[in-house]
């Protein structure tokens, strides 16, 4: 497990003043429309619940369904910081659920089970096959499914490891089961919401996402400062939340998640605790880290126990996190790993924590947003639904991506 150096102290001060400008609103209890509708505005600053349509998910309640959208809010800055509590990292891949595809095989009709091979570049893998067959329009798109979400507080899974007063599930509403299932962590300062909009996107596309707050790994204690290691830790136990989810009575999403299928992304320090996960999980089906951050600069030594199929998002203009840094991460992965280094021409810090929304992402312009929607989501339904219509849209260099790298074909 890589531990992260402590930075200069006076890198804290331009960070701590955008995380005064930062936050968001929580991202649940807002309604969210039909997958061919947007998925919220979401601009940037603090605000007290889940906007005018409907009462905020929090505290200790229930766990019980609430309607959602996309969250609003950009969050604090991330990238660099001093380290709390350690977190213990959980296992994943415990089997449930079947597997079987639903909505339409792949001319996107009828229903029935195909198998075939795919979804890993290797190996035989029944897809799961939602809808019509996608474009690179639709794919940039929300899905055809609407959405709802459930805080995923203690009385839901009791733990230390992420801020449970901060955690929330997105699940598609009308969908086939068995669901893949995913969680997302934040960067250093930053709230749960400056990521929170990949929740609802990808659930309108058929995936179970669970966001996550950080905390004090010993404490449980809400704390934004902890380094990538812990971040690793959250998010494989907040799979481990997922796997109860199958199970907990009173869950609505008892029995309906295939838990072989299971995969982690965050962004910035909490991207760098996603390639840490893949590094050290080889069970998981696919991850994605959004302008992963690091302390270690030598190539050979960062992931290369990586056999998890990686995506990798940048931006040339991140001074946090940007070149050479994406370049010596993804050098470090094997080649015989499935990865894609997506690099964004003027791309922010923040280009890729949006799926939706180009003002909260800050991307250089909204073509970005819907590429870097394309790309998220279409590595997710290769990887963790083995659905090969995706494929195409993963091969295609993006005209706006200064640096694009790839092992697929």
């Amino acid at each position: 497990m890589l531990v992260g150096r402590i930075p200069s102290p006076w890198l804290f001060f331009p960070l701590l003043a955008i995380g005064a400008c930062g936050g968001g609103s929580n991202p649940s209890g807002q309604a969210n429309g039909n997958g061919t509708g947007g998925l919220g505005s979401g601009s940037s600053g603090a605000s007290g619940g889940g906007g005018s349509n409907g009462a905020s998910s929090s505290g200790l309640g229930t766990g019980a369904s609430s309607g959602t959208g996309a969250s609003s809010g950009v969050g604090a800055s991330s990238g660099v910081g001093a380290s709390s509590g350690v977190g213990a990292s959980s296992g994943v891949g415990a089997s449930s659920g079947g597997g079987a595809d639903d909505d339409g095989g792949a001319g996107g009709g009828g229903d029935g089970s195909i198998t075939s091979t795919g979804g890993g570049d290797g190996g035989t893998c029944t897809p799961i096959q939602r809808g019509a067959a996608p474009t690179s329009a639709s794919a940039a798109a929300a899905g055809p499914y609407t959405t709802m979400s459930y805080a995923a507080n203690a009385s839901v899974r009791s733990t230390v490891a992420y801020d449970v007063t901060s955690a929330h599930i997105y699940y598609p509403v009308g969908a086939t089961p068995p669901y893949a299932s995913l969680s997302i962590v934040p960067g250093f300062l930053s709230p749960e919401s400056s990521i929170a909009d990949w929740g609802p996107f990808l659930a309108s596309w058929g995936f179970v996402v669970m966001t996550i707050g950080t905390s004090d790994g010993t404490t449980g204690a809400s704390d934004t400062s902890v380094l990538p290691p812990v971040r690793a830790a959250a998010l494989l136990d907040a799979l481990t939340t997922l796997q109860d989810e199958n199970t907990r009575s009173g869950s609505p999403l008892k029995g309906e998640l295939d838990l072989t299928r299971q995969g982690v992304a965050g962004w910035s320090m909490g991207g760098g605790g996603t390639l840490i996960a893949a590094n050290e999980t080889p069970s998981l089906k696919a991850c994605f880290a959004m302008e992963p951050w690091t302390d270690d600069t030598t190539a050979a030594t960062l992931y290369p126990m990586d056999t998890v199929p990686s995506l990798i998002f940048a931006g040339t203009s991140d001074d946090l996190a940007g070149p050479p840094m994406p370049e010596n991460e993804y050098d470090s992965i094997p080649s015989t790993t499935p990865k894609l280094l997506y690099e964004v021409t003027d791309g922010t810090h923040y280009v890729s924590t949006s799926p939706t929304n180009s003002t909260t992402d800050m991307a250089p312009d909204t073509q970005s947003t819907g590429n870097v929607a394309r790309f998220g989501l279409s590595w997710l339904k290769v990887f963790m639904e083995c659905d090969e219509r995706f494929r195409p849209f993963l091969l295609v260099q993006p005209s706006d991506a200064t640096e694009y790298e790839t092992t697929l074909m």
